[in-house]
């Protein structure tokens, strides 16, 4: 920036006239934001507050322990609101400097942390896959419950599909045109194709040759959800419906803020006999009102995290001097 504005300074010295500016006012926000922050990764952390409202840094508190916050909250009442993570050190601040204070568990956090359950279970059973069997394909007509086709090999050119019907009709086209003695320039304004289009379509000997690729099998969304839609398919629920909420469930929970229905989904988790999920579900009882409060209202730590990532930066901007005096007035002045 002192480049830009032709001022002739060294970063020193525009290091030395930051650390003499007077000290920014800390006011008290009704919603606080809370999360910690690297000054170096595995050794050196701190503590970032942002006033939820403004989507202002209010301050920076050395370290990441429970004394630091639950002192900064007893020395500055009025938070009515605390977003934040899952940590418990933050948790455990509301109980030591301020017990009136809502808590609000970030609800992208809640489902990264249910991702990692599933994503252990998964872990857990992957030696119980068998591999798909070499049937022949099934039509798309036949029920849900039905056996599932063996996949296509991605040397094999699609043979029927909206989007391969559309590759063969083109193929038929540009090619009569060919053989009509146009140019691709003439062909690529009749059929209202692309000249790139026209190109690749005179170049393939077959419309085969265009229809072998990745996309010719590519997942279905619902792959992930099959053996279980299958299970209840066998189990007599064939409402197609029904099946789809189950599949929703907790991710319509979070998105429509009904966390008072966190407590039926839970019970109905601690139903099955999968083990990693019953892990989640009870770190959700220790931390239970904040969950439900961020399942329920509209406060996140998406702000928080943003100030997170312009703390990294300026940290480069600083050329690795960043003492944590120094870092803490370069974000305070820069809100």
């Amino acid at each position: 920036m002192a480049e830009t504005l032709a001022v002739r300074a060294s970063r020193s010295t525009l290091l030395r006239l930051i650390r003499r500016l007077p000290e920014p006012g800390v006011h008290t926000p009704r919603v606080l934001g809370v999360d910690e922050f690297a000054l170096r990764k595995g050794h050196d952390y701190g503590t970032i507050l942002v006033g939820i409202d403004t989507r202002r840094p209010i301050d920076l508190l050395p370290g990441r322990v429970t004394a630091t916050a639950a002192a900064w909250l007893a020395d500055h009442p009025g938070v009515e609101v605390i977003c934040r993570d899952r940590s418990t050190a933050y948790a455990e601040a509301k109980r030591l400097g301020a017990l009136d204070v809502m808590h609000v568990a970030d609800r992208w956090h809640v489902w990264k942390n249910l991702a990692e359950a599933v994503e252990k279970t998964v872990i857990q059973h992957r030696a119980l896959l068998r591999e798909p069997e070499n049937t022949a394909p099934v039509r798309a007509a036949e029920p849900l419950g039905s056996p599932e086709p063996a996949p296509r090999s991605p040397d094999e050119p699609r043979q029927s599909g909206r989007l391969s019907d559309r590759v063969r009709e083109q193929h038929a086209a540009v090619h009569a045109l060919l053989g009509e003695g146009l140019g691709r320039r003439p062909i690529a304004r009749r059929p209202g194709l692309a000249r790139n289009t026209v190109r690749r379509l005179a170049h393939a000997a077959t419309a085969d040759e265009l229809l072998v690729g990745r996309w010719t099998v590519r997942a279905s969304i619902l792959a992930p959800c099959k053996s279980c839609l299958h299970q209840r398919w066998a189990e007599g629920c064939t409402v197609v419906r029904r099946l789809f909420e189950e599949v929703r469930a907790f991710a319509e929970l979070m998105n429509d803020r009904r966390g008072g229905d966190l407590g039926q989904w839970r019970e109905r988790v601690q139903a099955d006999d999968v083990p990693a999920p019953h892990g989640f579900v009870t770190g959700l009882g220790q931390d239970l009102d904040a969950v439900v409060a961020g399942l329920s209202l509209r406060y996140s730590s998406g702000t928080v995290e943003g100030h997170n990532n312009k703390i990294k930066m300026i940290k480069r901007q600083m050329f690795g001097r960043a003492d944590f005096d120094l870092l803490r007035k370069r974000v305070l002045l820069a809100a």
